[in-house]
């Protein structure tokens, strides 16, 4: 089965379509961070969060920005507050 190929651009439009659709409930769940293990650390594009307390936390936005890798544009968001405004291509 062929995989669906997605560009970074037509995965920020796609999240700001589903911004546009719930914007507390995008915005909550993307706020969402969890404590990961040295495995997800040390992979090659997830991106990950070091704590002041050297534990490391990964969000979804650092799960989505790996599958396109390092070097295949980084997708950010601009907030109000703690509120989502509009996903961005970095």
């Amino acid at each position: 089965m062929p995989k669906n190929i997605i560009t970074p651009e037509q995965a920020v439009d796609f999240l700001n379509e589903a911004l546009i659709q719930d914007p507390i409930a995008i915005s909550s769940l993307f706020q969402i961070r969890v404590f990961c293990n040295i495995k997800t650390v040390e992979h090659k594009s997830i991106q990950v969060f070091k704590t002041a307390k050297d534990s490391y936390i990964v969000g979804l936005l650092g799960l989505i920005n790996g599958m396109f890798g390092i070097k295949a544009g980084t997708i950010g968001v601009e907030c109000l507050g703690t509120t989502i405004k509009k996903f961005i291509l970095l």
